[in-house]
């Protein structure tokens, strides 16, 4: 089983390989389109769904081939505590992530008082989310596909606890300053944690999606002989243990505009 950077050619296996020549053999005249389209993202979309199309078929043997392989994938976060990732994986906003943020601010002296404003204010926020006692924002874990873009979602790196913490700040911020949460919010160090999916553990849709990036990214550069952005990300509704995680990458802990926006900063 390989582990596959979707954007990056060096970690396919040969069968990927082969899938990629594929493109080289559609008519002229998908070729044509393929060249002439102004939005290859809505071509692809409504093409994949078309299993005698060009697209279709190709895609459809992706989809196959991927079946075998994992997808390396990152997630944006802000740790006071590294090991604890190394240790447990990516788990999901139970009891586990409320008993961590917890612990987390109790090992930095955080005043009780502040511990339980916090604590509860994520917990409405999490709860917020369930209907008809599902919550699927509480067991997800998001992630983007390419580490150059790391960037684009610095919020998990520029404020601790993730997305409910953020939100229940959100609300904060409505009503008055957060400098008084500060040394919450600034709590840890930012890292992008690096970490492989199954293919096959992954939602159709999903996969879908996966694999239509693959061939967007190809026939820019195959056929159209052009570059293409990578910003997408994905959710999952599975934890991701210890063992799928390759490694933390430290980056800078600089958020100049995050930091004007969550406390009035000029």
């Amino acid at each position: 089983m390989a582990q596959i950077k979707i954007f990056q050619s060096e970690t396919y296996p040969s069968e990927i390989q082969k899938v990629r020549e594929c493109i080289l053999d559609f008519s002229e005249s998908t070729k044509k389109e393929l060249i002439e389209t102004e939005y290859l993202n809505d071509y692809a979309s409504s093409k994949l769904w078309d299993a005698n199309s060009d697209f279709g078929r190709v895609h459809n043997k992706l989809m196959t081939v991927l079946e075998n392989h994992s997808i390396i994938a990152y997630h944006n976060t802000r740790l006071a505590d590294p090991s604890k990732i190394m240790c447990n994986g990516l788990i999901f906003s139970d009891e586990r992530y409320i008993d961590s943020l917890r612990e987390d601010m109790q090992q930095q002296n955080v005043q009780q008082e502040m511990i339980g404003d916090i604590i509860s204010r994520v917990i409405k926020e999490r709860d917020r989310w369930e209907h008809n006692g599902v919550n699927r924002r509480k067991n997800e874990i998001c992630f983007i596909f390419d580490l150059d873009y790391y960037k684009d979602y610095d919020k998990f790196l520029a404020t601790y606890g993730g997305e409910f913490l953020e939100f229940a700040l959100e609300s904060i911020k409505h009503n008055g300053n957060l400098k008084k949460y500060r040394e919450i919010i600034k709590l840890g160090k930012p890292y992008v944690v690096e970490f492989t999916i199954p293919f096959s553990k992954i939602d159709r849709f999903q996969k879908q999606d996966i694999a239509r990036y693959m061939l967007e990214e190809w026939i820019h550069l195959d056929i159209r002989k052009d570059e293409v952005a990578h910003q997408y990300d994905g959710r999952i509704e599975f934890e991701i243990p210890a063992e799928n995680i390759i490694k933390l990458h430290d980056v800078e802990d600089y958020f100049p505009d995050m930091d004007k926006w969550l406390f009035d900063e000029t």
